[in-house]
């Protein structure tokens, strides 16, 4: 009969956290009402929520995951990901294990990978398990306790601090990932599952977001990349991200020739493909604004504190209206389109007309890019039907869904530009 594999369940249970590193960023503190983080102050600890956290136990003479090691025989004990506390655990180590854990930056939502696509990861020191649980805490950014004001919780700084900067760096974008994936939901949708890779400071062979002018780009529905000299790289994230879930909302994975546009010139009302544009602009704005401010903030904004979506779209218009002409100038357009998604998602009936009448969940806005038909061409930008390129199109299909947002549109100046 041979003998009894012996049963065992010790756990390795451990808090997760990052060095709260937000000081390139916006909201600042102090100035915008209703927004969900301020600016870092130094004295904050923030436990790294949805971070994937690889629990292993060494078998042979080095850890798998060292540079210089070539075993392969370690056992991966678990890969939980850090609940909103910073805590995991994981079962099945023995006592005796020497037991290690490894970080790629990733979250439930996606990956940040350096320019030539590899993951940065970060690697703890081995302790051993005794008779009883191991409880493990694991900074994935730290190189000292001096930069922690809970003492204990850094492996050591021989193995923790390489290529520090960069680090803190990789956390605080995977963290802005995962702020998106908290409040606008998941991006498990209309058929797509795939993790969401961010590449900083730029994809290798592409120059989005290397040399040319810009903040971000997105490459497709799995894959966007962030500029290093971005300063507001969390909105930034968040932006890039909204295109992600826009173009996922419209298309499912398989659908291979459809697209939203290379978006990087026209952002205005003369041509089809330039309306859609700057409606797909105005989306991925109102994503980053719901991202970072409640939907009764006072001073929300997309991207600079000038960019109000709750006052005026043009920076210094000191008009009645929010509306900026029509022009070629893409923040100016595609604020008018923002202000519009923002005034169907708002609480409040600030900055505007008395318009403003509508509050939706955001599920019901994002519901209405999921209801698009395939028109003729599949939504390609050829089209010249009800194609989703534009607010009239998205209006029109928010009416199917028993929204009426024509005092809205009138209110942010899309009926005066958009005249398809």
């Amino acid at each position: 009969m041979g003998g009894v594999t012996p049963c065992y369940a010790y756990y390795v249970r451990g808090y997760v956290n990052y060095w709260e590193s937000r000081s390139e960023t916006v909201p600042y503190a102090g100035e915008e009402d209703g927004a969900h983080f301020t600016y870092w102050d130094g004295l904050i600890n923030r436990p790294a929520e949805g971070a994937q956290i690889h629990v292993y136990a060494k078998r042979g003479t080095c850890r798998d995951k060292d540079v210089l090691c070539t075993e392969t025989d370690d056992v991966l004990l678990g890969a939980p990901y850090a609940d909103s506390s910073g805590h995991y655990q994981v079962s099945g180590a023995q006592t005796g294990d020497s037991v290690y854990i490894y970080s790629i930056y990733c979250n439930t939502i996606g990956c940040v990978r350096n320019q030539y696509g590899y993951y940065l990861k970060v690697l703890s020191i081995s302790e051993q398990v005794g008779s009883t649980h191991l409880d493990k805490n694991f900074n994935i950014t730290c190189t000292d306790d001096g930069r922690n004001i809970v003492k204990g919780l850094c492996d050591g700084s021989s193995d923790v601090s390489n290529y520090f900067q960069t680090q803190e760096k990789y956390a605080d974008l995977l963290m802005s990932m995962n702020d998106v994936r908290k409040y606008v939901g998941s991006y498990d949708v209309n058929g797509h599952t795939s993790k969401i890779s961010l590449y900083y400071p730029y994809k290798n062979g592409d120059d989005h977001c290397n040399t040319i002018s810009g903040h971000g780009f997105m490459f497709n529905r799995n894959e966007f990349c962030i500029r290093s000299t971005s300063y507001d790289k969390n909105m930034v994230v968040a932006h890039e991200m909204g295109h992600i879930l826009m173009s996922r909302l419209l298309f499912p994975p398989e659908d291979g020739a459809c697209s939203l546009s290379d978006c990087e010139f026209g952002h205005d009302w003369t041509l089809n493909v330039d309306e859609k544009c700057a409606v797909s602009e105005g989306w991925a704005d109102f994503v980053s604004a719901v991202t970072y401010f409640d939907d009764d903030a006072v001073y929300p904004f997309y991207r600079y504190t000038d960019d109000n979506l709750e006052g005026d779209t043009e920076a210094g218009n000191s008009s009645a209206l929010a509306c900026a002409n029509n022009s070629s100038s893409p923040h100016k357009c595609e604020g008018n389109a923002a202000r519009y998604f923002w005034d169907l998602y708002d609480s409040t009936t600030e900055g505007d007309d008395s318009n403003d009448v509508l509050d939706l969940a955001l599920f019901q806005i994002k519901n209405i890019w999921h209801i698009f038909n395939d028109g003729t061409n599949d939504l390609q930008d050829c089209e010249s039907d009800d194609d989703g390129r534009n607010a009239w199109d998205y209006y029109a299909y928010g009416m199917y869904y028993s929204i009426d947002s024509e005092d809205v549109l009138r209110q942010n100046c899309l009926e005066d530009q958009d005249t398809n």
